[in-house]
This record gives structure tokens, sequence and C-alpha cells, in this order.
């Protein structure tokens, strides 16, 4: 769902004559979410997959990840009314530069360095980096909330978002449990495509942002 909403907003982008960037950030944000698990679905296609061989586009791609969250952030704390949209927009790209530079250096030492299972494992990523960044965008949507722009006739695609945030917050906790339940942790990456219940979260996760930035982008504030 991540993926075809990506491509439906990358659309909207080149119908719009490239002009409402709104819907380019969408796009990229909803197809970084999941590009880490090519790996599973080339394995779901019989593909053979070594998982160290994957390491340098593992730590591309959670970068990415995180980059997702950094770019949802940012569309919806652009529906807070001036001047607290610029403060808070200013707090969470603070929090963010911290975010990427724990997560550049944590995954190079994951991937990089050869510690996905065993000093720098994949899991502690979620803790570091991943639900917190969960955590911002969760409250850029309560700002929205709170301080919304006039213009924002109805809620409901708020709290849309809301719960798909929820949802994703789920799933980090879930791959973290995947991941410190079942050892050997040398095979982290094969318990976490087996974690089909973590995919359907997603799945419902992505439904949801799709569905709530259907109805919030088309009215996207003017700067």
């Amino acid at each position: 769902m991540f993926f075809l909403g990506g491509v439906y907003f990358l659309g909207a982008w080149f119908i719009s004559s490239k002009k409402k960037l709104q819907y380019l950030y969408a796009a990229i944000a909803l197809c970084s979410f999941l590009l880490f698990k090519i790996p599973n679905i080339l394995l779901n296609a019989g593909v053979f997959v070594l998982q160290t061989k994957w390491y340098i586009f593992f730590f591309v791609t959670m970068l990415l990840h995180l980059l997702g969250y950094f770019l949802l952030t940012n569309l919806f704390i652009a529906y807070v009314r001036q001047p607290r949209q610029n403060r808070y927009r200013v707090a969470f790209k603070t929090i963010f530069v911290v975010l990427f530079t724990i997560a550049t250096a944590y995954f190079a030492a994951s991937f990089i360095s050869g510690g996905a299972d065993t000093f720098a494992p994949v899991w502690k990523s979620h803790l570091l980096v991943f639900i917190p960044a969960e955590i911002c965008t969760f409250i850029s949507l309560l700002l929205v909330l709170k301080y919304h722009l006039e213009h924002l006739k109805s809620k409901l695609p708020v709290y849309v978002a809301l719960i798909s945030v929820i949802f994703l917050l789920l799933s980090s906790v879930m791959y973290i449990l995947v991941q410190t339940g079942t050892p050997p942790m040398q095979f982290w990456y094969l318990w976490v495509i087996s974690a089909w219940s973590v995919s359907l979260v997603q799945y419902i996760a992505g439904g949801l942002l799709w569905s709530a930035l259907y109805v919030l982008l088309p009215i996207y504030p003017k700067k």
C-alpha cells in the first residue's frame, strides 16, 4: 500500500505540471517506507538472497525509511497556524538532524562494520531512531488538531493519519519482539520476513495513511 500510494502521488505531481511539491514529498515518503523489504519480495519470488550481501542496501534504505517520517512530519506541520508553525518546524528539523546523525552512525556499525547480529542489532534502531521519529510524526498531527488552519474543514483525515502512525508504532514494537524473541541473532532478517503479522500491520498503516493524504494534500497550504 505504501508503494501504491507513492506511485499515485507521483502521478499527481506530474499531473500538476510538477508545481505541487507536496505530492512529490508524499510520494518519496511513502515509497521510502518499505524499500528495505525488497529482498523479502525477491525471496517470495523464489530468488536466492544472501543476507550479508544486502547490508549496504539495508544501510541506505533504513536511512530512507527515516527520511519518510521526516517528510511526513513536515507535510503535516504545514497545517498548523503561524507563528506556531515555524516554531514547531524548526524544533522537528532539529530533532530529525539528531536522529539522522544517530541513525547514520548506528547503521554504519550494523551493516558496514558487520555488527548487525552482534554489538549493533537492527532491533535497537527502532528504539534509537524509528520510534522517536514516529512519535514526532504523531505529535505533529496532534498539533494540527490543536492549531489547525481555518481552511481545514474536517479533522477526520487527521484522525485517520493518527491511527496510521499508531499502526506504524505497533509495527516497530513488533519488529523488536520478533528479533529479540527468536535467536540466533545472525538470522535476524529471516525472522523479520517470516513475521506475516508485521506485514499485515504495515499494510493497514499504508492504506490509512494513503487515505488521509488523499484528502489533505489537495488543500495543502500555499507558502
